[in-house]
């Protein structure tokens, strides 16, 4: 096919394609769909595929020219932009110039957004902290007991006696708030561990002392943040049956403890343990320089965003977290909050994206394809997944071009803290 091209711009951001797609072409895609709708038509007087030509353009005629249009604008845009080396960063607004017609050339013009091109500064010879990383012994040992607390088990208990934190009890409850029965405030056979947060603290802390078969009302203050706006700030009370009292048994820390989680000994658990807390102090470390440096960047390079682009990356995060929130069985508490906060995270992703995507340009940096297979092979390993089935499943999902993205954020920063000196 072939194609009048001609790039205008509107802005940094926003550029506007005129395509002129030739007579000929136009002629030849009307003729192949009347053609094809020759073979598919019926009508009364004629038998299928033999209605006249000039009967189906009279009954079809405004059909295949929209349909004509369509299949014309979806060949020709890709071949427009790859023309003029441009990659949209959104979905192009499409005006055709005029009604498609045989015999005439047909054109349309295309708006659609791109990533500003800018000359960034500032990321050469920055003064960057580095804190030095370290685990204390305090840590290790605190991060064991999390470890046993999370392989405890529950047991009825031995002799009768009141419940107490750290109990698992089983309960029945209905709460009221003004003489009225609160939505969703009842429940049988409820279990819930003492002090494990799961329900208000003044709820739990009202179970405490109480023994099987016990009934009693506890009264409540919901907090002013509490998700339900109709509970919020205000008290009520909940009518309790406690049925049942299982303790908590804890592991001992022996080797046996160890064993079981496929160590050696107690040696090796604190080792490992303490390699875990190191890599998690390092990445939040790493995490933190990093943030500091696109903070600075985005503070010394200014540029528009693409508008269109940036509402859509932020309809995605907010859609993204709702989504994380509902599997949770949560819903945001103030939502305006909410779309406010992903408007701001949206802006500086946007912003930093394109400032790394520069640099990387200026710089000469790029992904090669043997480092996203190094990379694929990395998280096989680290997940226990074969590199070839994760690779496919990447190239399923549509993965790839975002891990090449990480690949690059990645040598960009590590480009970025070469250059950079330390702060003392």
């Amino acid at each position: 096919m072939r194609l009048n091209v001609e790039l205008k711009e509107i802005s940094p951001v926003k550029k506007k394609l005129e395509v002129v797609i030739p007579s000929e072409d136009v002629e030849r895609e009307i003729e192949k769909a009347y053609k094809r709708l020759g073979k598919e038509v019926s009508v009364k007087g004629f038998r299928k595929g033999k209605v006249p030509r000039a009967i189906i353009e009279r009954l079809y005629k405004d059909r295949v020219e929209g349909e004509v249009a369509l299949k014309l604008i979806d060949e020709s845009l890709p071949l427009a932009f790859k023309d003029k080396g441009i990659k949209p960063l959104s979905a192009p607004e499409i005006e055709p110039h005029h009604r498609l017609e045989a015999g005439k050339d047909f054109s349309y013009s295309a708006i659609f957004e791109v990533t500003p091109r800018i000359d960034v500064t500032g990321y050469e010879g920055l003064e960057i902290e580095k804190k030095d990383v370290v685990v204390e012994e305090k840590e290790v040992e605190d991060a064991i007991k999390a470890l046993i607390e999370n392989h405890a088990h529950f047991e009825d208990i031995k002799e009768e006696r009141p419940a107490k934190e750290g109990d698992l009890v089983v309960i029945d409850f209905e709460g009221q708030m003004d003489g009225q029965p609160i939505k969703d405030g009842k429940a049988k056979d409820y279990p819930v561990v003492i002090g494990s947060g799961n329900l208000l603290e003044s709820f739990e802390k009202g179970l405490i002392g109480m023994r099987c078969g016990d009934e009693k009302e506890i009264e409540v203050e919901f907090p002013e943040d509490y998700g339900n706006r109709e509970l919020a700030g205000k008290k009520g009370t909940f009518r309790v049956l406690l049925k049942d009292i299982k303790e908590k048994i804890l592991p001992e820390p022996n080797e046996e403890f160890a064993r079981d989680l496929g160590l050696k000994d107690m040696e090796e658990l604190r080792e490992k343990v303490r390699e875990e807390l190191l890599e998690e102090k390092e990445k939040a470390e790493k995490k933190r320089v990093r943030d500091e440096i696109i903070e600075r960047l985005i503070e010394k390079n200014t540029f528009e965003v693409p508008p269109k682009y940036l509402r859509e990356y932020e309809e995605h995060l907010f859609n993204q977290i709702l989504k994380v929130l509902y599997r949770q069985g949560r819903t945001p508490e103030d939502m305006d909050k909410l779309r406010s906060t992903c408007k701001a995270r949206a802006e500086r992703e946007v912003r930093a994206s394109i400032i790394i995507k520069a640099i990387a340009e200026k710089e000469g940096i790029e992904v090669s394809e043997e480092e996203i297979e190094e990379r694929i092979k990395e998280i096989g390993e680290r997940h226990g997944q074969d590199p070839g089935t994760l690779k496919r499943l990447y190239q399923e999902r549509g993965l790839l071009e975002g891990l090449r993205m990480e690949i690059l954020e990645d040598k960009v920063f590590e480009f970025i803290e070469s250059k950079a000196s330390r702060k003392a």
